[in-house]
Order: structure tokens, then C-alpha cells, then sequence
């Protein structure tokens, strides 16, 4: 009987190394309905990288449904091997600006 090696999908082989994309974005996702108001969401995350941390960085965008993105309201940062929201820009500097592109 011959041995099989068994891979781990792709998916849970980068859980070990730090979370992905598409779980920080929803981390960013669940911050912004927490935090700012409805209406608020996190856009496409990109990877930084600092000597130490590494972060995942997106946009914070107001929507709304009958246009889509409104525009950008602000910005937010997720801990790339724990999915916690490490900063972002505050509640008051995002709901103004989200006033600001709803006029």
C-alpha cells in the first residue's frame, strides 16, 4: 500500500502564517457596523508590512444601496496574524465626511 502525503488546503495553510485578505476584510467589515453607522464598510485590504508587524490596510467607504460606493470616508488597520482592528480613523472624522459626500 503506497503513502499519500495530505495537503491542507490553501485556505487553512495561510490561517498558520496570519489571516487573508477576504477575513480581514471582514473584520473591518464587522468594526465599521460596530463603530461608524450603516452604511459604512471596508473596502479592498492591501498588505504592509513594517519591521515587526504587519498589517492589513483598507479604506473605510460610505455606500448606499441604490449608487454603490459614495466615496472614502476614511481609513482602518487590521493585525495581519490576529484579524483585530489595530487603528482606524476616528468615529466623528468618518460620519463627517460621510455627510460631506452625501450632500
Amino acid at each position: 500500500m503506497a503513502l499519500r502525503t495530505i495537503r491542507r488546503p490553501a485556505s487553512v495553510r495561510m490561517k498558520a502564517k496570519g489571516v487573508t485578505a477576504e477575513q480581514a476584510q471582514i473584520a473591518g467589515n464587522s468594526y465599521c457596523l460596530l463603530h461608524y453607522a450603516t452604511g459604512y464598510a471596508a473596502g479592498t485590504p492591501w498588505r504592509m508590512t513594517l519591521p515587526g508587524k504587519q498589517w492589513w490596510v483598507m479604506p473605510v467607504l460610505l455606500t448606499s444601496p441604490g449608487y454603490g460606493v459614495v466615496g472614502e470616508v476614511g481609513v482602518l488597520a487590521v493585525d495581519a496574524r490576529t484579524a483585530k482592528v489595530v487603528g482606524s480613523t476616528s468615529r466623528h472624522e468618518g460620519v463627517t465626511a460621510g455627510r460631506r459626500l452625501a450632500e
